[in-house]
């Protein structure tokens, strides 16, 4: 199985985890004269088995990974990055700040600035997927 099918089989776990768990807390109390419709030891050993077989998946995926975790890093710093620089706010506005004068607060960075650096940031997340992509696709597990 290369990366790609591995993080899909990763994130069915994770679902499958979370479900048998909600089934756990559903129905460990139930009343007592009625007949449970899932047993919760067996859910139990279920969650253990299903977690088991996760810590192991992302074992393998993590070692599969180590030659380009850099660029994994970067892609989620850059992500991170793009998303606070594109709320930054670069209008000029008036402010009180518990002042009877307002005062005029003028922005360091500029719009267009702004934009082109998000814009150049939103390239190189794009061709670090592209690569991260490619790796998936035949890199195995």
């Amino acid at each position: 199985m290369n990366i790609k099918q591995a993080l899909k089989l990763k994130n069915k776990l994770k679902g499958k985890i979370r479900v048998t768990m909600s089934r756990l807390r559903r129905y460990n109390l139930y009343p007592e004269n009625l007949e449970r419709p899932y047993d919760a030891r067996e859910l139990l050993k279920e969650l253990e088995d299903l977690t088991k077989e996760l810590i192991d998946l992302k074992s393998r995926i993590a070692e599969a990974n180590r030659p380009i975790q850099k660029q994994i890093y970067r892609l989620s710093e850059l992500k991170s990055h793009c998303s606070e620089l594109s709320a930054l706010s670069c209008e000029k506005h008036y402010s009180y700040e518990s002042r009877e004068t307002p005062v005029l607060k003028v922005p360091v960075i500029e719009l267009q600035e702004k934009d082109q650096m998000v814009l150049a940031l939103e390239l190189e997340i794009e061709s670090i997927q592209d690569q991260l992509d490619h790796f998936n696709h035949v890199t195995t597990v």
